[in-house]
């Protein structure tokens, strides 16, 4: 289980029952439940591997897993943090073939989510948030986060917001949006805002 008492994040395992729930909750900063998933290697480029084939960096494909997950694999633990009127985040553990090799696709996937087309309208309104968590393979083969490629990303269509500055130990961003004419849309002058860590450094990664 991944240590979830660090960086002054605060929360406990939701109890294990028949029907699907978030992993944790968090106390602190914010009552938030939390629903951890992974992106390991797609089926494609396994196969390309066993052909001796190269692999082409899609950033595209990987954002269009991200919403296939969003939008049919965890619809459930979503509704139920909704239930409960708490926000729901959504934590991504990449581990696509592509991880860890510095392609800034946090960049990508934030001007997706927050940028012009505000990917975010897509997505169930019971979706607080997204962290966006890339490893970083160390000399001695264990397994740490890059703190410089990971970031959180506010929903401003959420129906349970949740503050930002919750993941101050990575970059965040934010959309403002405002409402023309009943329609909420982010002014073109409004551009979206980045909080950067306080430390620019690598977080390791601990697993149980």
């Amino acid at each position: 289980m991944v240590g979830i008492d660090a960086e002054g994040l605060k929360g406990n395992p939701v109890p294990v029952s028949s029907t699907p729930r978030p992993d944790f909750q968090l106390q602190s900063p914010n009552d938030c439940f939390v629903e951890v998933s992974t992106l390991n290697v797609s089926d494609k480029d396994k196969k390309n591997f066993e052909r001796g084939e190269s692999v082409s960096l899609d950033h595209a494909e990987t954002i269009r897993r991200i919403i296939g997950k969003i939008t049919e694999e965890k619809k459930r633990q979503l509704m139920y943090a909704a239930a409960e009127r708490k926000p729901c985040v959504l934590a991504f553990f990449d581990y696509t073939t592509w991880s860890g090799f510095a392609t800034l696709f946090y960049r990508t996937l934030g001007e997706f989510l927050l940028g012009r087309q505000l990917g975010f309208k897509i997505f169930p309104a019971e979706l607080s948030a997204i962290v966006y968590l890339e490893r970083r393979v160390l000399p001695d083969g264990r397994i740490a986060l890059s703190r410089n490629r990971s970031a959180a990303y506010y929903n401003p269509l959420a129906l349970y917001h949740l503050q930002p500055g919750s993941f101050s130990m990575l970059d965040q961003s934010w959309s403002q949006l405002v409402s023309t004419n009943g329609a909420m849309t982010r002014p073109l002058d409004l551009p979206m805002m980045l909080l950067m860590p306080k430390q620019d450094s690598e977080r390791q990664l601990h697993i149980d």
